[in-house]
């Protein structure tokens, strides 16, 4: 292949592939536009990126750059005008569209020229059909490439860091892949043919891409590995709460047993303080056997008793109605981390409550065919924005695990291949998890 000569890339497939880059990344985040909208837009965008490619190949050698940074800057508005992310995201996604679209077209062109030139079928119909096919085919790859990329958490874990490192290798990769051309054209080097600079320019943005990836895996493993050790947490913290208050209602029911010598003290008592004390501490320990709830699961009712006691103490009116026995399979520290978090929520929703009378929590634990249904309402008259399945805040007593009461719900529920749903409906709040019986 030695002194094969390539013409240069024409600036529509250039155009189209930045064009084709962009719509992939968008599509991997929350869109800004409705279909009906979008669609057009689309169209629009893309009439304007070719454009601007064949703009910028009337420049000048020494204004090539500058036309380059042109199309750049159109595929950041694209993105940023498409897509409802944060800045830093799109400045991400914006090096990755581009090292994309340097690639594709670079490998496309070089596929067309080694297919249809020097097998003399060459002809501007063939060369669009070649170059759409191979734009679809690797497009596709790429595709399915990023859907397996948990491209969810990007908004999340995508800081200034990471946004300089892929903007500088995004630069490297641009560079290295195109000096070649600028050497020959320039007249620096003659002694490579166009063959050679396309393999080394695709080898090098195939090299891109894969250091972006690379780099994005890398920390969204971390950002992973950091929420699993949260959710630990909060699983672990529920734990102990149970276990302190099943020991606690131990200590309750071994007083109980000596109640009837307080009431014989209590009645021969003459001091009036003492007597006060100990009528205090029989009221206490009635309103805790008041709290008690029994479902004929033992762990869950510890869970609930302890949960009944705090609305006892806050005026808050917690109903349930729970078959205990058919969560007797669910290990006993998910069955605390799954029903404390969601109490805990309930719990602090209806708190934010004035009116005693609206302070309403209910329970129910049924079953259906060969499911398990959990429904937990709870009553509040504000509006709560649901968006990307969170729940509104998580527990007060908790904030060190501020947002992952809902992520270890959502990990034990799929634990047992099951599905967690919550929505607002008339001033209600629901939440419903779908489990097999196991």
């Amino acid at each position: 292949m030695i002194g094969i000569i390539f013409p240069d890339i024409p600036r529509l497939y250039t155009g189209i592939a930045e064009w084709l880059a962009c719509i992939l990344y968008v599509n991997l985040l929350p869109k800004r536009f409705s279909r009906k909208i979008f669609i057009p837009l689309l169209l629009i965008i893309g009439v304007i990126q070719v454009t601007l490619q064949m703009l910028a190949g009337t420049f000048p050698l020494f204004f090539w750059i500058s036309g380059m940074l042109l199309n750049i800057l159109w595929m950041f508005i694209t993105i940023m005008f498409l897509s409802k992310t944060t800045f830093h995201t799109i400045l991400f996604m914006v090096a990755k569209a581009f090292i994309v679209a340097e690639m594709t077209a670079a490998i496309a062109w070089q596929s067309y020229c080694y297919i249809l030139i020097y097998s003399n079928k060459n002809s501007e119909i063939l060369q669009f059909i070649l170059i759409s096919m191979i734009y679809l085919l690797l497009y596709s790859i790429i595709n399915l490439v990023e859907k397996y990329q948990k491209n969810q958490f990007i908004p999340k874990i995508i800081q200034t860091k990471e946004v300089i490192i892929s903007l500088l290798i995004g630069i490297i990769i641009f560079s290295v892949g195109n000096i070649g051309f600028l050497m020959t054209i320039s007249g620096i080097v003659t002694s490579y043919d166009s063959n050679t600079i396309f393999i080394i320019r695709s080898l090098v943005n195939i090299s891109g891409f894969l250091l972006l990836y690379t780099q994005e895996q890398h920390i969204v493993e971390i950002y992973l590995q950091n929420e699993l050790t949260a959710i630990q947490n909060v699983v672990q913290n529920q734990y102990e709460q149970y276990i302190a208050f099943n020991e606690n209602s131990e200590l309750i029911k071994k007083k109980v047993h000596d109640l009837k010598h307080q009431l014989y003290f209590l009645k021969n008592e003459s001091n009036e303080h003492k007597r006060t004390s100990y009528i205090k501490e029989m009221e206490e320990m009635i309103q805790n056997f008041e709290a008690k709830i029994e479902t004929g699961n033992a762990v869950l009712d510890t869970v609930l008793t302890r949960k009944n006691q705090y609305c006892i103490q806050h005026q808050i009116n917690f109903t349930c109605l729970v078959q205990g026995e058919l969560l007797e399979k669910i290990d006993t520290i998910d069955l605390c981390t799954l029903f404390g978090n969601a109490l805990d929520n309930a719990i602090e929703a209806v708190e934010k409550i004035n009116e005693i009378d609206k302070k309403l929590i209910t329970l129910k634990v049924t079953s259906k065919s060969n499911f398990i249904i959990i429904r937990l309402s709870n009553y509040f008259e504000d509006e709560i924005n649901f968006q990307n399945n969170q729940f509104p805040t998580t527990s007060k007593q908790n904030k060190e695990y501020h947002g992952y009461g809902l992520k270890s719900m959502e990990y034990i529920v799929q634990k047992y291949h099951g599905n967690i749903n919550f929505k607002q409906q008339n001033k209600w709040i629901h939440l419903t998890i779908l489990l097999p019986k196991i």
